[in-house]
């Protein structure tokens, strides 16, 4: 194949891959608001069509620099829960809140929480007797 083939072609895989993708990731999230998440856990299962579904929802986070940076200067122990970029060891804050109602809320002014698109994994379902 020549460059002008391979480029052609890389291009309409791509093309092809994008348009899949945006599929999977509807698909995915339709499956995800049936699913069933027992006591407010973020994983569920499915099984359907010859297979089991697991899916697992996630939350993207963003931080407020400057909130970040008035909730350190307000509550000090906050600090440690944050490293240099004011992004947080969640370990650390998870603990820290927990103690700590004012940090709790002082945190919660200070992120934005999005839902994230579901992470879905697809098994077949094993017939007995066969591998």
């Amino acid at each position: 194949m020549n460059i002008e083939e391979l480029i052609k072609e890389g291009a309409t895989i791509k093309a092809y891959i994008e348009k899949a993708t945006e599929k999977l990731r509807k698909i995915n999230q339709e499956i995800a608001q049936q699913a069933e998440f027992k006591d407010g856990s973020k994983t569920g299962h499915l099984v359907g069509g010859g297979f089991t579904v697991t899916l697992s929802l996630r939350d993207n986070v963003k931080w407020d620099q400057a909130k970040i940076q008035q909730i350190i200067s307000l509550i000090p122990t906050a600090a440690g829960c944050f490293t240099s970029e004011y992004k947080p060891d969640n370990k650390k804050l998870d603990a820290a809140i927990s103690r700590s109602e004012e940090l709790e809320k002082a945190v919660s002014w200070a992120r934005t929480v999005t839902p994230g698109a579901p992470t879905v994994t697809y098994e077949p379902i094993q017939e007995e007797g066969k591998c």
